[in-house]
């Protein structure tokens, strides 16, 4: 277990080998999404839930073995013997504005319908960030949410037919478009320098190429070690080696945190402090694991300034990515959250 506060957020990480022994009670509100990948249907090993209503992505996108409607069937069961009501949001997952745009009315409807905080429930396990992390920061920064937990299944990946460092791993195909993750905008000073804290992952070359749009004057790396797997610290290290290389990245600008762990990243990130305010713009990069997109987003809300990038792919790939056996729960404390809540819509 690791905890972790600043400001007025405080955390708490815990992992089990059994999901249900480590996720159960009540939520008024809980975001899933079925995926092809196995992870998405972790949840539903959690009998011990109570849910008001749940909010389901139904992205259109479909896999050609017919994971990702059995998974759906599976949740949406599940669903309808776990909460009060389920609202479908339905799209293309790489739309994310139209998406969002549906899915913030509906997380807002629900903050009014029940006057004040609530205790929000958010599977990150196999949903875009682009929403997990959207959600949990437009509460955060909003007062809306008195807690949020994230529930994360660590995944094994299938191995590939290549080996190839100058070929990623498929999980999205096409170049990809960076664009900030709602409510995590930031500050940009045009005449202050451009430091990128980007982490890595198993898609070094699409990192590389965003990197390079980005045109750093500062590059630090967040590199998942720990990895979930020894052999994976090694393959992520291959991949993003001439990244590396190119922007002149040094032992002294590699920040080393569990590629499983958010709070422990969020902590690590509070420790090191590697941004330089007064002289550069801080922007992060979300390109390795999901709970150190999670980590990268909580050191933002803190500080404020940094804005953080998701970036979106022309088309999702399929990728078997099955549970580890291990699961996370990240449970945020918002001290601040007040009631009642007063609609916002600067973002949908």
């Amino acid at each position: 277990m690791v905890k972790y506060g600043q400001r007025h957020l405080f955390g708490t990480s815990q992992c089990s080998v059994q999901a249900a022994s480590l996720l159960s009670g009540d939520f008024d509100l809980a975001l899933l999404a079925p995926s092809w990948d196995h992870r998405s249907e972790c949840i539903t090993e959690c009998e011990g839930l109570s849910i008001g209503e749940a909010i389901v992505l139904l992205f259109s996108l479909r896999d050609e073995f017919g994971l990702r409607d059995q998974h759906e069937k599976r949740i949406i069961e599940f669903l309808g013997e776990h909460s009060s009501s389920i609202y479908r949001v339905g799209g293309d997952s790489v739309q994310v504005g139209s998406m969002w745009g549906d899915l913030w009315r509906r997380v807002r409807e629900a903050a009014k319908t029940k006057g004040g905080a609530l205790k929000l429930l958010v599977d990150l396990s196999a949903c875009p960030r682009y929403y997990t992390i959207g959600t949990m920061a437009a509460c955060i920064r909003l007062g809306i949410a008195s807690t949020i937990t994230f529930f994360y299944a660590e995944g094994i990946y299938a191995p590939q037919e290549f080996a190839l460092p100058y070929l990623d791993y498929p999980f999205s195909a096409g170049q990809w478009h960076s664009v900030p993750v709602p409510f995590l905008e930031g500050d940009y000073i045009p005449y202050k320098r451009r430091f990128v804290l980007v982490s890595v992952g198993f898609q070094g070359v699409k990192t590389h190429r965003v990197l390079v749009r980005e045109d750093p004057d500062r590059v630090s790396i967040l590199f998942p070690k720990p990895g979930v797997e020894p052999l994976y610290e090694e393959e992520a290290g291959r991949r993003n080696a001439p990244m590396m290389v190119e922007f002149r990245v040094g032992p002294e600008q590699v920040i080393n945190a569990p590629a499983n762990d958010a709070i422990a990243v969020w902590k690590e990130l509070a420790r090191v402090a590697p941004e330089r305010p007064q002289s550069e713009n801080a922007i992060y990069l979300c390109c390795g694991t999901k709970p150190h997109s999670l980590g990268l987003a909580l050191r933002a809300l803190c500080l404020g300034y940094p804005t953080v990038m998701y970036n979106v792919p022309e088309k999702y790939g399929f990728v078997d990515v099955r549970p580890r056996g291990t699961y996370w729960t990240y449970t945020l404390r918002d001290l601040s959250a007040i009631a009642p809540f007063e609609a916002d819509t600067r973002h949908g």
